[in-house]
């Protein structure tokens, strides 16, 4: 006889569906969809929900591990907007989660990944919105000392400008004769050259430019992948600190500051509210094609990341955090939210999963420890 959880797992491909209720504002999104439904779905209404920045990223994993977004400076992880959770548990179960029903499983969903239940629906804060201004701007190899500035300067005025995003991450393609940086800028708001990214605009000389007004939707399929190809992804987190930004600049720098609202919003149990001041994820990753590359490719990110996490360790630069949804399968992301919220996930999932089924039965995900 087949479980009903494991019914849900075969369905939740074909949940890809998105209802908006205009009088609260909600987003009702299946747990199956993939952002691109999401932003599609929402566009008609002149409305949209914090979510990936790549078109086909999941709901589910993106969701379930924080979510980091273009409004993140604003409305802050995409877990911190989620009103409500409608979740399956191991013995077959549905319930809701929210902040007046089964609220410690509520937080516990809030980036603590596939240890409590197969969340079926996510019912988010969605908002009004605008096109975003933005793009991918790229530099040469020789603006190095430029783009770090300026990419520190603007984490570090965040706070008084929350509606703009920027990543920067410095690439090399086979068959090109150089590295170059690709700095994706997005302004939510909509603001053409707004001065938050005036040191990005004098960095010269420019290689190209996509920058535009679009949706978000359209800006997501921008930053998507190639396809066919496989990938290595780990995940470090570091203070804004220029000096160790140089030491880590031959890959991704994405913009994050921590995020002291969320608390207000339920809380999570990411940890961040642990750290003093703005830091920066740290993504290392490794593109290739053919899965035999694989290990190959894992050895030497892993290397890397053990050196670059060294580095900062001595140069006090560290942060504890890594964000799981960079988070390579040699990482243990869950181990850096902080033991009160590690114990907090054990008690929440010693509830809900008494018999640990979804930690020992259900793949993907990061597991409790």
């Amino acid at each position: 006889m087949v479980s009903p959880l494991t019914l849900t797992i075969h369905r939740t491909g074909l949940m890809n569906h998105t209802k908006y209720d205009a009088e609260r504002q909600i987003a009702s999104i299946d747990g199956g969809a993939l952002w691109k439904n999401v932003y599609s779905d929402l566009e008609p209404y002149g409305v949209t929900a914090p979510g990936g920045r790549t078109a086909t990223v999941g709901v589910g994993g993106f969701t379930l591990g924080g979510g980091n977004n273009f409004y993140s400076g604003k409305v802050e992880f995409a877990c911190d907007n989620v009103v409500n959770y409608e979740v399956v548990l191991a013995n077959g179960d549905i319930v809701e989660a929210n902040s007046e029903q089964n609220q410690d499983l509520w937080k516990a969903l809030k980036g603590g990944s596939s240890n409590f239940g197969m969340v079926t629906r996510f019912d988010m804060q969605a908002f009004e919105a605008n096109d975003i201004y933005g793009g991918l701007v790229t530099h040469p190899l020789s603006a190095t000392d430029e783009v770090i500035a300026a990419f520190s300067n603007f984490v570090d005025n965040i706070e008084n400008y929350q509606g703009g995003s920027c990543f920067s991450f410095w690439s090399w393609v086979v068959g090109s004769d150089q590295t170059v940086i690709n700095s994706a800028l997005h302004d939510t708001t909509g603001a053409i050259a707004a001065p938050a990214y005036a040191e990005y605009a004098e960095i010269e000389p420019r290689i190209q430019s996509s920058l535009r007004l679009a949706s978000q939707l359209n800006m997501t399929v921008e930053l998507e992948f190639q396809k066919g190809f496989q990938n290595v992804w780990l995940a470090i987190t570091v203070k804004d600190d220029p000096t160790i930004l140089h030491l880590r600049a031959a890959q991704r720098l994405h913009l994050s500051i921590l995020f002291d609202h969320g608390v207000a919003q339920g809380g999570n149990v990411l940890g961040m509210d642990r750290q003093a001041g703005n830091c920066v994820l740290f993504q290392v990753f490794m593109v290739f094609t053919g899965a035999s590359l694989e290990p190959e490719a894992r050895r030497r990110m892993v290397a890397y990341r053990e050196t670059v996490k060294g580095q900062s360790v001595r140069t006090g630069t560290d942060v504890e955090f890594e964000y799981l949804n960079y988070a390579d399968k040699t990482q243990t992301p869950l181990e850096t939210y902080g033991e009160d919220n590690i114990a907090f996930m054990r008690a929440v999932a010693a509830k809900y999963d008494p018999q640990q089924i979804l930690r020992a039965r259900m793949s993907g995900g990061f597991k409790l420890p």
